[in-house]
């Protein structure tokens, strides 16, 4: 099994990372390897929605939006704030422990909005 991309960044180099559109086994992962953070970018639905094991959750979040919401794009930046959400209520003991030096968790919207 390969080393994880966190472990080897933390073994390697002084640097400290944020973890980048982190599925949440991912994201829970990551902070046994002293990541700053959490972040995510416009790509992080389409790739949960892509892949085996979150495409449920990604449209469970979709399928209950749809009806109430008209606007496609006000639909995926919804779905977008619950999944985030659940990265940042998992960093947030974290981000309390250390006063904030870690935990941190970034949503990056459409740039074009």
């Amino acid at each position: 099994m390969a080393t994880p991309y966190a472990k080897r960044v933390q073994e390697e180099t002084p640097s400290k990372i944020f973890v980048n559109n982190p599925t949440l086994p991912e994201a829970e992962d990551a902070l046994n390897y002293d990541v700053i953070g959490a972040t995510t970018n416009p790509t992080f639905v389409g790739k949960l929605a892509g892949m085996d094991g979150e495409k449920d959750a990604v449209f469970k979040e979709i399928d209950a939006l749809i009806p109430g919401e008209k606007d496609d794009n006000v639909v995926l930046e919804k779905v977008e704030m619950a999944l985030v959400k659940k990265i940042a209520d998992m960093y947030m003991p974290t981000f309390e422990q250390t006063k904030g030096r870690r935990g941190l968790v970034f949503l990056q919207g459409n740039p074009f909005k």
